[in-house]
């Protein structure tokens, strides 16, 4: 009996018992993905990065320090900034590379919804900024149906698994 016998509600008998090493196992939850979904998180997440916070390109953070000479710490301004796309990055990125086909099944820890939902709020945010140059890209919505579905299979008893560890994102 597999991950997908179990997906399509076909239970394991109580008499079925497996060990699995600590090490080499961890709990995670299965979700079904789209290859469309995760490029438009590659793609949100690379237009974040490489799009200024002001129109002309200057540093906001430098702007702000110079503004309010020496009230203002620029660097953990930026780090702050950075921290909702650093949380997401590193899933979306694993995630690309276990794809092979338009559709899969990827593992999730319940700290991944929350994130990616964080990272969403904070490009909405700067989308809506009048000095900030960054667009919310049309995609985002295909973000949020996985968002939706990730949260959906937090939900779920029957998405979550043990899996071998290398297939499960690594999160803070």
């Amino acid at each position: 009996m597999g991950l997908l016998d179990l997906m399509f509600g076909r239970s394991m008998g109580d008499e079925d018992a497996y060990t699995l090493s600590k090490a080499e196992y961890e709990a995670a939850f299965a979700v079904a993905v789209r290859r469309t979904e995760l490029e438009a998180a590659t793609d949100l997440v690379r237009a974040e990065a490489e799009t200024p916070y002001l129109e002309d390109g200057e540093d906001l953070g430098s702007v702000l320090e110079g503004t309010l000479e020496g009230e203002f710490d620029a660097d953990a301004w930026r780090d702050r900034m950075r921290e909702p796309r650093q949380a997401v990055e590193p899933v979306v990125e694993r995630w690309c590379d276990q794809l092979e086909d338009d559709v899969a099944v990827v593992y999730t820890q319940p700290s991944t919804p929350a994130d990616l939902l964080a990272f969403l709020d904070h490009c909405k945010q700067r989308g809506e900024q009048e000095y900030d140059p960054f667009e919310l890209p049309d995609r985002a919505a295909d973000v949020m149906a996985l968002v939706t579905r990730l949260e959906d299979a937090l939900e779920r008893e029957e998405s979550r698994v043990f899996v071998a560890a290398r297939h499960v994102p690594e999160t803070d």
